[in-house]
């Protein structure tokens, strides 16, 4: 049982629950309360569509493992569990038992908007493993457009609830929903192009054409500075924007929290040059997506 919870990232797992607990209420919540609308989601609904997503992202992340054991055998020997903890046939198993059992979710909550959801998610992480993750940029594309979805599955499932026709520059509650999905997308993509240049020893045994791979370490790294600049002006755009509506305090720790922590990335991503100094920055960055939901989670005592 161990196995299988280190197989599923169980502490990723927890903080994509996290994410969509904090994101509706820290955020849907009391956009809906102070507009006198109610979620078209109870709690127990909510709660049974948290479990689907959990349960999807695990699976993803056993077939990926399924799929990377050759390269993980190069890049990580230590850390692979399937065949050595785990049979492959109970990898599979287990695979497809999570997503049917997330499916079985969608139809239970009646929604064709969430079972559509949970349907190209499947498919995508499963491309992902088989396809995508070995092309330029396709995956970690794909990756960061599937975290952000995390972000905002809940906000579709109330649509209704948000058809009001606020303009977006008054409506609070939508600004920090996509200043927090962009977060999350950019700061996705850094983490998986820094992987790559982390794993480009066993991805080239591999035949991948990864982004290092394909451009080299240098230009790769001009690309993940300049998706770095690119959320550092757009945090700082935010930072301006939310000053008139956020206590003093959220905007120091967002500058504590979120600005900073930022910079010190770019500095070191600069600076890196090892292997493992590329491993210690993604582990870095890793951390840095979960101060973003700390902060955000602030918002609950403001």
């Amino acid at each position: 049982m161990s196995a299988l919870f280190k197989l599923v990232r169980w502490p990723n797992l927890v903080i994509i629950g996290l994410t969509l607990y904090v994101v509706r209420h820290a955020v849907l919540i009391p956009y809906l309360d102070s507009t006198s609308q109610t979620p078209l989601l109870n709690d127990l609904d909510f709660l049974i569509l948290s479990i689907g997503t959990v349960f999807i992202a695990a699976a993803g992340y056993i077939i990926n493992d399924i799929i990377d054991l050759p390269i993980d055998l190069i890049n990580k020997p230590q850390k692979v569990i399937i065949q050595k903890q785990l049979s492959t046939s109970t990898a599979w198993k287990t695979y497809s038992t999570l997503n049917l059992i997330a499916l079985g979710i969608g139809i239970y909550l009646t929604s064709s908007i969430l079972l559509g959801i949970f349907v190209v998610t499947i498919l995508g992480l499963a491309l992902y493993a088989l396809y995508w993750k070995r092309q330029v940029l396709i995956g970690n594309i794909v990756v960061a457009l599937l975290c952000a979805l995390v972000v905002v599955e809940v906000w579709i499932l109330d649509i209704e609830n948000l058809s009001n026709n606020i303009p977006l520059s008054s409506n609070i509650a939508l600004q920090l929903l996509i200043g927090y999905t962009l977060f999350a997308f950019f700061t996705t993509i850094i983490r998986e192009l820094i992987k790559d240049i982390e794993d480009i020893e066993g991805d080239r045994l591999q035949n991948c054409r990864t982004a290092p791979i394909v451009w080299g370490i240098p230009k790769s790294k001009i690309l993940l500075i300049v998706l770095g600049i690119t959320l550092l002006i757009g945090l700082s755009i935010a930072l301006y924007a939310w000053q008139s509506f956020l206590a003093l305090t959220l905007l120091i720790l967002f500058n504590i929290l979120i600005i900073l922590p930022l910079l010190a990335i770019l500095t070191l991503l600069s600076l890196a040059k090892s292997t493992i100094q590329y491993a210690k920055l993604s582990k870095f960055v890793k951390i840095y997506m979960g101060l973003g939901l700390v902060w955000l989670a602030l918002l609950l005592l403001n």
